[in-house]
């Protein structure tokens, strides 16, 4: 349903948890309709930890042209991060 979405018609993108169950090219595509529909900003909690049993390495495209407005690990996940990008 996200393609279906418009170009910039969500203000701020919410993940939890759920990118470290994907394969990179799974995540990487949720990224570039991430980066098409959002006109405001990204947040991401994730794990830091790679899930090779699934495909994924625990590197995550961020795009180039996003700002990164902060990176930290989770206080109250151990192994978890959270994030936050502006998307324009």
């Amino acid at each position: 349903m996200l393609r279906q979405i418009e170009p910039n018609a969500i203000d701020v993108f919410v993940n939890v948890a759920s990118f470290q169950e994907m394969p990179d090219v799974a995540v990487d595509a949720y990224f570039s309709d991430i980066d098409r529909v959002t006109s405001g900003a990204f947040y991401i909690l994730q794990s830091a930890l790679p899930n090779t049993k699934d495909g994924m390495t625990g590197a995550y495209p961020v795009r180039a042209t996003w700002k990164e407005a902060f990176r930290r690990p989770c206080r109250h996940l151990p192994d978890y991060f959270e994030a936050m990008y502006l998307t324009r």
